[in-house]
């Protein structure tokens, strides 16, 4: 027995020297960054750096494992037979710091010293992650901060509900507020429909009508545009010709939201630059915020459940579609706030009021006019009303129905009559087509009917699953939605038809048309029902029994909001379109999160409009999507039980996963990957391949590798050839401007100072190359200043890359 306890003793000891090993590579690592030379990619072990790193490792190690073994005594008493487990736990729960044994790795690739930096930093921070995330999966430590959350979040249940609603909407409103403030900072501006809405509230505002053929010819668009920085910039015309001839240009994109947005566009009258961009991007913040509350009043209403209700609040406000379409000028926003408004008061059978049936039927009469796709919600909610007030014949006389029923149906007639009036056919797709020849409406007809069934499954899957603007990839708590379907059809059928009599109607309508979202924030098509995946989330939370798919709801609700942050950070990936003009199917975000080694679009579906049948990794995704969903309902073996006292668990797994891939996405390879390529040949017969994701935005690439670039920012040049190049010729600067530049060959300086209307050249031997997969990789770096006061849209900075033969 004495035998027994010395080793029980001894082996915590060896764990932590084992540990400590890992620690000293990471500090011999560390002590490498002065003298890091790109050209030597080799681990040099320094015996006095690892010995210290070992020791301090040791010392951390110990403390960490005592602090976690004294928060997990404050749990329930173990039993007898697991004690000595409990007090060995800690100790091995530090595992993720083995992590460190990979340090002389990253040594094998960098392209230079900031590379190698970002790589070691992150391998240092992994384990600290893999730590927290181990203690939170496996809920075995009852932190001191949890009770303190805990006190938080049952103090907001003694506030009045009227004091609950207040918090909740200051709470989305300040939030997306300050999101519009965050991404207009980062310059950003109007694209997409956005700039044919603004129009319309131009015209409305200072005509009175709708007629935007002065509004073009005026350039009116100048309004929200800055001339002086797009002064070649002509808004494309996105509107079709009346009746009355080409003087009367009607906008395809309806003006309901336009009018939404009128006080803000009059107020940005008195506001200029970032301020009068912020003012009109925030427009519909208000509109966002009530949309989060009537989410959080649907969900508390269906269960009775305060954290149910704010759990789906919170994840859905703060993740995409909500949060990104608060900030932009879209229709989606306020129908689905009209449909969620709507929805309430149906569930809630509110038909005793007559001025209540009044405000029912005037909200559904502002579907038309928000959109010609809105009128099939239209026609779903307008008949489950009438079945309710059906179902309530007894209670309510004729004039309920008369009262619910005049104003949607006179706005439906005032719709087609305004149709009419503008291009002289009762058929709405004259909005999109203009007035309706017989040959333009037969050949509308064909080509509509020639789509494939192909074509129209890949628009509806494209919704939920595409790698560039499916809601799932983009927020991937919206999976168990799927679940939540699951459960409604065994608890709740009745609602469950509700919500498919509204939707897939809609879902279909897209799906057979083939219509994809075009430049504008992922998940557009399923924002206006976004209502209906935050209720069946909700189904999944209060049906559901499996404690790991408790656990796996809130990993993936984490993982949404740091997605949203990242897309906050990096504004440019939220504009992924998959019409037919783009056939290129990674994502940019996910290009982001790749590495020269590992392309993680190749691994994620895509249902852009091409053949797809022979993409394989859209068999995978939809496979294990059903696998997810069996495994929620059927009982089986439970895999990731502890047995025998062992600490192998689901935690175990989940951490496993998460620090596997982080480390071989973040740590182990250089970043960016090397994605899109254009190859570039020059008149000595040499060629080129630059890598262009690490360009970004603002460059315009032409002939022999001349790049135009229209913004002062950091640029880093990518570029490959087959053999290692003997020379090159940099030919950079301006002929207007004035600049502070900053020029490195990987980490060598080639040039630093101030260039004055002037194109200055370099003649370098470009040495050393990285050498990856039978090419020669190289890189520029170049920091730029803009001096002078001139805009870059109308005169960039120059610079060219030549290969040069000896």
């Amino acid at each position: 027995m004495s035998q027994t306890l010395r080793a029980q003793k001894l082996i915590p000891f060896l764990w932590l020297g084992l540990l400590s090993g890992g620690n000293g590579l990471f500090f011999s690592s560390l002590g490498q960054l002065k003298h890091l030379q790109t050209t030597s990619p080799h681990f040099s072990l320094s015996l006095s750096l690892f010995s210290l790193g070992a020791i301090l490792g040791f010392l951390f190690f110990f403390f960490l494992a005592k602090l976690l073994l004294q928060l997990e005594q404050k749990q329930p008493p173990p039993s007898p037979s697991s004690r000595a487990i409990r007090r060995l736990g800690p100790f091995f729960s530090l595992w993720p710091f083995l992590l460190y044994y990979l340090t002389p790795f990253l040594h094998l690739y960098y392209l230079d010293k900031e590379d190698f930096q970002i790589r070691l930093f992150s391998l240092g921070g992994l384990p600290f992650l893999g730590l927290v995330l181990l203690l939170l999966v496996r809920g075995s430590f009852t932190l001191d901060i949890w009770p303190r959350l805990r006190k938080i979040a049952n103090s907001f249940t003694h506030f009045s509900q009227g004091q609950k609603i207040l918090i909740l909407f200051l709470t989305t409103f300040l939030i997306y507020n300050l999101v519009a403030l965050v991404l207009v900072e980062k310059g950003l501006s109007f694209s997409g429909d956005e700039p044919y809405y603004l129009l319309n509230a131009h015209s409305l505002l200072h005509d009175g009508d709708i007629n935007l053929a002065n509004n073009y010819a005026h350039q009116d668009y100048f309004h929200f545009y800055s001339r002086e920085e797009n002064p070649n910039f002509r808004l494309g015309v996105y509107a079709r010709q009346g009746k009355k001839g080409p003087n009367y240009l009607y906008p395809i994109n309806l003006f309901g939201v336009s009018i939404l947005i009128l006080p803000q566009y009059w107020l940005s009258h008195f506001l200029q630059g970032k301020w009068l961009v912020f003012i009109l991007k925030s427009s519909l913040s208000l509109w966002a915020a009530l949309l989060s509350l009537q989410l959080y009043l649907l969900l508390l209403e269906t269960w009775r459940k305060e954290k149910i209700a704010l759990t789906i609040w919170g994840l859905s406000s703060l993740s995409a579609p909500i949060v990104f379409y608060a900030v932009h000028i879209y229709p989606e926003i306020p129908i689905a706030f009209f449909c969620t408004f709507l929805y309430r008061h149906l569930r809630l059978d509110n038909f005793a009021s007559r001025s209540r049936l009044l405000l029912y039927g005037f909200l559904l009469g502002l579907f038309p006019w928000f959109g010609l796709k809105y009128n099939i919600i239209f026609w779903a909610f307008f008949l489950l009303f009438l079945y309710q007030l059906y179902q309530h014949r007894q209670k309510l006389s004729w004039f309920s129905w008369t009262t619910f029923s005049f104003l949607p149906l006179a706005s439906m007639i005032g719709f087609y009559l305004f149709v009419y009036s503008l291009y002289g056919s009762f058929s709405p797709f004259s909005v999109y087509e203009g007035v309706l020849t017989p040959e333009k409406f037969r050949a509308l007809k064909t080509a509509l009917l020639d789509y494939p069934l192909r074509m129209r499954i890949d628009s509806f899957l494209d919704y939920f699953l595409d790698q560039r603007d499916g809601l799932f990839l983009y927020a991937p708590f919206y999976f168990f939605s799927l679940l939540g379907l699951v459960e409604a059809w065994r608890h709740q059928r009745r609602e469950l038809f509700r919500l498919l009599f509204i939707s897939l109607p809609f879902l279909l309508n897209y799906a057979f048309f083939t219509h994809r979202q075009g430049y504008s924030p992922q998940g557009r098509v399923l924002t206006p029902l976004i209502w209906i995946g935050c209720l069946l989330t909700g189904y999944f939370l209060a049906y559901n029994r499996r404690k790991n798919y408790f656990s796996l709801f809130w990993l993936l609700g984490g993982f949404s909001l740091i997605l949203t942050l990242i897309l906050l950070l990096h504004p440019r990936f939220l504009y992924q379109p998959t019409t037919h003009e783009f056939t290129l199917r990674a994502g940019d975000l996910f290009v982001y999160l790749s590495n020269i080694k590992i392309f993680l679009p190749s691994y994620l579906p895509s249902f852009i409009k091409v053949n797809n049948l022979s993409y394989w990794p859209n068999y995978f995704w939809l496979a294990g999507l059903t696998i997810f969903v069996l495994f929620a309902f059927v009982n089986l073996p439970r895999f990731f039980s502890p047995r025998k006292g062992l600490p192998i668990s689901f935690s175990l797994c989940v951490t496993g996963l998460f620090l596997a891939g982080s480390t071989l996405l973040f740590a182990l390879y250089p970043q960016p990957a090397l994605y899109p390529s254009r190859e570039f040949h020059f008149s000595n017969q040499s060629s080129l391949g630059f890598y262009f994701y690490s360009l970004q935005q603002d460059v315009v690439a032409k002939k022999e590798a001349e790049f135009y670039l229209h913004a002062p920012r950091k640029y880093t040049f990518l570029f490959a050839s087959r053999k290692k190049l003997e020379k090159l010729r940099l030919r950079f600067g301006s002929e207007v401007g004035e600049y502070q530049v900053q020029l490195y060959f990987f980490d060598q300086p080639l040039f630093q100072g101030r260039l004055q209307k002037k194109i200055d050249e370099i003649s370098l031997r470009p040495w050393p190359s990285f050498l990856w997969k039978n090419f020669h990789l190289y890189e520029l770096k170049l920091n730029l200043t803009h001096l002078s006061s001139e805009s870059m849209k109308r005169y960039p900075f120059f610079i060219q890359i030549y290969p040069l033969r000896e």
